[in-house]
C-alpha cells in the first residue's frame, strides 16, 4: 500500500538532486564581469533559490503526512473502480501502486474529506460512489 512518507522522501530527494545540478550550473557559469550578456548564472541562481523554497515546503509536510491514512475505492457511474488517497497539497497528482494521490485542496479532495462507504457525489455530471475505504496502519 502507499506510504506517503516514502513518496515525500522521494520528492525531496529528487529536488535535492535538482538543487545540486542548479548549484553546479550556477557555479560554472560566467560571472557578470566575465560576460555582460550571458544570463545563465542569474537564471541558474533563480532556479536554485526556487528549488530551495520548494524543498522547504515539502519538508514542512513531513509531520502531517501521518494523518493521511485512508484509501478510497471509488466506482464511477459506468462501473469503473479506481483507488484514491488524500494527501497534503503538494503531493497530489501522482499515481503510486495504482492509487491516485489527490491533494486535499483539490475539487476531488474537498469532496472526499468527509465521505464514507456508500456515499455518492457528482463532479462534472458524472456520478461517483465510495465502495470501500481502507485505513493504512503505520
Amino acid at each position: 500500500m502507499v506510504d506517503l512518507a516514502i513518496v515525500l522522501k522521494k520528492e525531496i530527494d529528487k529536488i535535492d538532486l535538482w538543487i545540486n545540478q542548479a548549484a553546479q550550473e550556477r557555479d560554472e557559469s560566467a560571472t557578470p564581469t566575465e560576460s555582460t550578456h550571458d544570463q545563465t548564472r542569474q537564471v541558474a541562481n533563480q532556479l536554485f533559490n526556487s528549488l530551495l523554497e520548494e524543498r522547504s515546503k515539502l519538508q514542512k509536510l513531513t509531520n502531517i503526512v501521518k494523518r493521511f491514512n485512508r484509501v478510497f475505492e471509488i466506482q464511477k457511474s459506468n462501473g469503473d473502480v479506481f483507488k484514491v488517497m488524500l494527501t497534503p497539497d503538494g503531493l497530489g497528482g501522482k499515481e503510486v501502486d495504482s492509487v491516485l494521490l489527490v491533494g486535499e485542496g483539490s475539487l476531488l479532495g474537498q469532496k472526499l474529506k468527509d465521505l464514507n462507504i456508500n456515499d455518492s457525489y457528482e463532479i462534472n455530471s458524472i456520478g461517483y460512489k465510495v465502495v470501500g475505504v481502507t485505513k493504512i496502519e503505520p
